[in-house]
């Protein structure tokens, strides 16, 4: 079999209209709605590219194209997934697209405008559309497995999928809450947890966090000294789990070693030992999170003449109890303690007041003029930052 690339480049077809040709033949011209836009296509070509014409007849198979879009779909996912197999089973027991991970329709509408573009232009990719991390997961488990079919629907709750040797984990939970990975994209680690077949992880429904401390010593909430520091160089993430577990009845046929059971993981915030909280990580708005890059050649690194003060977080109960105005979370670097900050805020309704800081320098005095804006319901020597940056 020839690669794809081959007759594409032997016959230098432009890949855009190769893709647009075949999902138009995907949506068909059965409605009024197609049959539009077919028209309005075949208008289009005849205005902006003389000579250049579509059949109006497709010749290739509808079934055929839909699953190229649905391998298309499958390699995104499977893009970051290294050295996962997948079973053969799973592209012969049934066609492909109609597996329930599938979105309908596969392919976004075509934008005439965009869709024929010179072949050195920059790509506007309308074609497939992008996947949920629950149609990523159900995605996986068909082609893990070869014939498990889990409904997206019932797989929100769902923070890793576990079968044989490979854990598959949702991206965000493994990443520093300032990257932004798509919400398909997943990460594959080596290890089993016990159980035969496939295995959902799923957090606690009400995750603990402890209280703060009672000591006097614990929480000084000093003032911020503009150091970037790590001061949580002790704290990790456990994964442990619970006795809760209930099996699943998943589509198609089933073998006693290819049940699918939903196990409740929790993930734990240990600081040098000590237990922190238990952490719920798709309750946290990664999207709607402050993502704060600043780069500054105006000010002195050493002008910290501001407006406003700062204090430092440099351990665990000064999070949770946190002071007044804006507090700095100190764990410059450390992806895991600042992705476990950034849950627990979330936990307690306290995602909005969030800031997150990049690995870049940080000017203060430029934050604070950027941000004074729009502020006019600040009260008095109110900050405009976050009520928390996490370093």
């Amino acid at each position: 079999m020839l690669p794809l690339e081959a007759p594409v480049k032997s016959s230098c077809l432009n890949p855009e209209m190769l893709s647009g040709y075949l999902g138009f033949i995907t949506r068909g011209v059965n409605d009024a709605e197609d049959a539009e836009e077919a028209s309005a296509r075949y208008k289009w070509l005849e205005v902006n590219k003389p000579g250049t014409f579509l059949t109006g007849h497709p010749s290739l198979p509808i079934g055929l194209c839909k699953t190229l879009f649905t391998l298309e779909l499958a390699s995104s996912v499977y893009a970051h997934l290294e050295r996962a197999t997948i079973s053969l089973e799973a592209a012969l027991s049934e066609p492909l697209f109609q597996s329930g991970w599938v979105p309908t329709p596969i392919c976004e509408r075509l934008d005439l405008n965009n869709q024929f573009k010179p072949m050195n232009s920059e790509r506007l990719s309308p074609l497939p559309v992008a996947l949920s991390r629950q149609q990523a997961f159900s995605c996986v488990a068909r082609f893990d497995s070869g014939h498990v079919e889990l409904g997206p629907a019932e797989l929100h709750s769902v923070l890793a999928l576990c079968s044989e040797d490979s854990m598959y984990v949702a991206a965000v939970a493994l990443l520093d809450p300032f990257e932004q990975p798509e919400a398909h994209e997943l990460r594959r680690i080596v290890g089993n947890i016990g159980h035969p077949g496939i295995s959902l992880l799923v957090a606690p429904e009400e995750p603990r966090i402890r209280p703060p401390s009672n000591e006097y010593t614990a929480i000084s909430h000093v003032s911020y000294d503009f150091q970037r520091q790590n001061n949580f160089a002790g704290t990790f993430l456990h994964l442990s789990f619970t006795d809760w577990l209930f099996p699943r009845e998943a589509g198609g046929h089933r073998t006693i070693d290819q049940g699918v059971i939903v196990v409740e993981a929790v993930i734990s915030v240990l600081d040098r030992g000590k237990w922190v909280a238990d952490l719920d990580m798709l309750c946290i708005d990664f999207g709607a999170l402050s993502r704060i890059i600043n780069e500054c050649d105006q000010h002195e690194s050493g002008d910290h003449d501001l407006e406003y003060d700062y204090t430092s977080i440099d351990n665990w109960d000064e999070l949770l109890d946190s002071p007044e105005g804006v507090g700095i979370f100190r764990a410059h670097g450390n992806w895991a303690a600042r992705l476990a900050a950034v849950s627990i805020l979330s936990q307690r309704g306290q995602g909005h007041s969030i800031g997150l800081f990049g690995t870049g320098n940080i000017c203060f005095k430029c934050l604070e003029v950027a941000t004074e804006d729009n502020t006019e319901y600040l009260m008095a020597n109110e900050s405009p930052l976050p009520s928390v940056c996490i370093d």
